[in-house]
C-alpha cells in the first residue's frame, strides 16, 4: 500500500486537528483522503517519468486545500486549541 494510504491517513489527521469535530468535518475528512489517493496516483504518474518520487506532497496540497476551505464553508470551524480537541467544543 505504501504512500498511497499514507498520504490519505495523513491527511484525514490534519483535517481532525485543524477542525472542531462535526459532521461536515468528518465528511472532508474522507473526501480529503479519498483526493489525495487520486492527487497521489496522478502524480506518481507524473514524478516517475522524472524518475523522482512525489513522497508527501499529496498530502500537502490537499491538507492545505481543506485548511483554505474554512473560509469557503461556513460549518468548518477552526480548532482554537489544536493539540487539545477535547477543548475545542
Amino acid at each position: 500500500m505504501g504512500l498511497w494510504g499514507y498520504n490519505s491517513a495523513l491527511t484525514s489527521m490534519a483535517v481532525g486537528t485543524f477542525f472542531v469535530h462535526s459532521l461536515p468535518v468528518a465528511l472532508l475528512s474522507v473526501g480529503g483522503a479519498a483526493a489525495t489517493a487520486v492527487i497521489y496516483g496522478a502524480m506518481e504518474t507524473a514524478f516517475g517519468a522524472a524518475g523522482s518520487p512525489c513522497l508527501t506532497l499529496p498530502f500537502c496540497i490537499t491538507a492545505s486545500t481543506c485548511w483554505l476551505l474554512h473560509k469557503q464553508i461556513p460549518s468548518l470551524k477552526l480548532a482554537k486549541d489544536p493539540h487539545s480537541p477535547e477543548k475545542n467544543t
